[in-house]
This record gives C-alpha cells, sequence and structure tokens, in this order.
C-alpha cells in the first residue's frame, strides 16, 4: 500500500516580509501615541505602517504565512520518501505520526463544507530518527478520502509490525 501527501512550506516572499513589518511598525506607533511629545513620530509610523503593509499584501498576492508545497511525501512499504531522499523503515527509529484535521474538517470534529480554521489540513505532521538526525515533515490532508487513506496506510504499517506513535489533537467540547 502506498500514502502520498503534499509537504507544507513556509511562504519565504520578500513581499510578505515587507508587509508584516508594516503591520510591526503600526503597532509600535500605538506604543508612541501614549507619549503626547511623540504623536508626531506616532502619526508618521502609522500611516507609514499602514502604507507598507497595503504594499505588501497587494504584492504577495493573497499568499499565505504557510502554503501547500508542490514536493509529497511518499509513504510505501519499503519506507518513507521525502522529496529525493529515502528512508527505509529498517533506518528508522522513533517513527511518530500526528494527526491534526484536514482541509474543511470543523473545530468539533463535524465535517462540514468549507468549515474549519486556515491551519485545518495543514497541520498533520511525521517526525523520525535516522541516525541521528532527527527529521520533521509538515504535510497536507485535504479532504476526507485522503484522511481515510492515511489511516487505512496506519493500519497497514501496525500489520507489517512497523513500531510507530499516533497522536491527535484534542477536540474543544
Amino acid at each position: 500500500m502506498e500514502f502520498r501527501a503534499y509537504l507544507i512550506k513556509a511562504n519565504s516572499s520578500r513581499s510578505l516580509s515587507i508587509g508584516l513589518t508594516g503591520v510591526g511598525l503600526f503597532f509600535i506607533s500605538i506604543l508612541f501615541f501614549a507619549f503626547p511629545p511623540l504623536e508626531t513620530i506616532a502619526l508618521i509610523l502609522s500611516i507609514g505602517g499602514i502604507v507598507i503593509a497595503l504594499i505588501g499584501a497587494i504584492a504577495s498576492k493573497e499568499k499565505a504565512v504557510i502554503e501547500v508545497d508542490d514536493k509529497m511525501i511518499n509513504f510505501n512499504d519499503q519506507g518513507i520518501e521525502i522529496r529525493s531522499a529515502f528512508y527505509r523503515y529498517a533506518e528508522i527509529t522513533d517513527l511518530e505520526f500526528y494527526y491534526h484535521s484536514f482541509y474543511s474538517q470543523s473545530p468539533f470534529g463535524f465535517y462540514t463544507e468549507n468549515a474549519g480554521h486556515i491551519e485545518y489540513g495543514m497541520a498533520n505532521h511525521v517526525s523520525f530518527r535516522t541516525g541521528e538526525v532527527r527529521i520533521l515533515e509538515v504535510c497536507f490532508l485535504g479532504n476526507q478520502v485522503q484522511a481515510t487513506s492515511f489511516f487505512m496506510f496506519l493500519n497497514e504499517l501496525k500489520t507489517s509490525k512497523i513500531s510507530y506513535s499516533m497522536n491527535y489533537r484534542q477536540h474543544s467540547p
């Protein structure tokens, strides 16, 4: 059996950094407004922060801080392939899976169309040790079918006597 999922990457866009700098300047300007002699500087910082944040937002073309990568993680009967590296289960220790959610899963565990928060589907991860190196990869589960396939794959690992641990997101009541 095989299971594949897209990896998650941090947005390294310069425009996102520019936008966040503008937001930071705006919040600093709020502190400056507390002191009357610094109100002119506060006004300049707040206007500059807003302008810089808008420039960053327009230039980033609505990209998020984290986004789905075009690279995949591939689990099969022999091991785990991440990008171009292959790790055999015989070489892997401390294999751990963390299931957070799939896209459109609500915070209460119900499965609805487009429910949930932005991180839903993007906070699942696998980690393991190979030799002295600890590897952690975050992956995206796009829907309930892919999440079911993930759990079916974990059952196959258990049947094959491959040791792993599993953790889940805690649901709020």
